[in-house]
């Protein structure tokens, strides 16, 4: 008889079952706009619905690969199979909550039918880097803005932390913009991303003016990348 710990179906789907686990760690973001799974916008509306019929399925796996149909209980059985029937009614869902406005109840706001198309922005041309696309200045607004240009493959589908004086105040995706209002002084930046991150960089914020700071990738890359390190991610302030 096969033991859940010689299964090795058993481990593949609780490996995919804690990645969902911390997948759902962004359903607050996603539902406040400030994280999305995709760029087409039916699979962002999806996202939610997906990861949690991947979850209930790889759960389900977890209960009938060990057992032996011989000797398993009877009640057991039935609710694998139940739990099958019930994850294979939630992926049907999916295109529904994709694309039917009536399911609009369980998709974030900015999500919902008649908000603001998702504009995806076109890909830059490689070389040098362009200048920052940075808003109007605010007149009299004390802040650090923070910019990533798109123009780097590296980590495009990856957000990155932001910290001033070691506070978490955000995160900033491929081509984002973040801008944080602050107290004139002198302030010590840092981005972070698992277990990389970036020197600090330390800006002074005259009153009533706002200091831009460039938000890139490094130049670290294969093995380099799988130990924390302070270079993986550069800073440097836009003087233009």
């Amino acid at each position: 008889m096969m033991t859940w710990y010689s299964s090795f179906e058993f481990w593949c789907a609780t490996a995919i079952l804690l990645y969902c686990l911390i997948r759902l760690t962004k359903v607050q973001a996603w539902w406040r706009g400030e994280w999305s799974s995709s760029r087409i916008r039916w699979r962002d509306r999806a996202w939610l619905m997906i990861v949690i019929s991947v979850a209930m399925l790889m759960t389900t796996l977890m209960i009938i690969f060990p057992l032996d149909p011989d000797t398993a209980p009877p009640a057991l059985l039935l609710l694998g199979r139940s739990l099958i029937i019930l994850s294979a009614v939630l992926f049907l869902t999916v295109p529904l909550v994709g694309w039917v406005s009536a399911l609009d109840f369980a998709v974030p706001p900015h999500l919902r039918t008649g908000a603001p198309p998702w504009t995806i922005r076109p890909a830059r041309p490689a070389g040098a880097r362009p200048a920052p696309r940075l808003g109007p200045p605010v007149p009299g607004r004390t802040a650090i803005r923070f910019h990533r240009p798109a123009v780097r493959f590296k980590d495009r589908f990856r957000a990155y932390r932001l910290e001033i004086d070691g506070e978490t105040v955000g995160e900033i995706r491929h081509g984002g913009e973040v801008t944080i209002v602050t107290t004139p002084g002198t302030r010590t930046v840092r981005a972070l991303i698992d277990w990389m991150e970036s020197p600090p960089l330390t800006v002074t914020v005259q009153p009533g003016r706002t200091v831009t700071v460039l938000v890139e990738p490094g130049d670290v890359s294969g093995l380099d990348a799988m130990q924390p390190r302070e270079d993986y991610l550069f800073l440097s302030v836009d003087e233009r």
